[in-house]
């Protein structure tokens, strides 16, 4: 991620992402599990259903290298939370990975 941003940008990016997630998160009950973040192109594997593992829709599209920071990080877990960007059953990605313009 070092080559197309900067330690300030990457930082602040992951800062508006996590409050984003966190917000819809309570939107959403704030209960434990899994959860899947999902960016607005709604990228889908159809193999889990909605109900079994609920989608967070991110703000806007991020880098799967952004998204490792929710996996390593995991800002979330002494809440019992975990967030993944990929399909437990399948592996497929929720992400496409690729910014629209203007948000680098």
């Amino acid at each position: 991620m070092a080559a197309y941003f900067s330690d300030e940008l990457l930082s602040q990016r992951y800062e508006v992402t996590k409050h984003n997630v966190v917000t819809q998160w309570f939107n959403m009950g704030a209960r434990e599990g899994d959860y899947y973040l999902q960016c607005p192109c709604n990228q889908e594997c159809y193999c889990v259903d909605w109900n079994q593992v609920p989608r967070i829709s991110l703000n806007f599209c991020l880098y799967p290298g952004e998204l490792d920071m929710f996996i390593v990080f995991r800002p979330m877990e002494q809440y019992g939370v975990k967030f993944n960007w990929h399909c437990l059953e399948c592996s497929n990605e929720l992400s496409c990975g690729y910014p629209p313009h203007g948000t680098e």
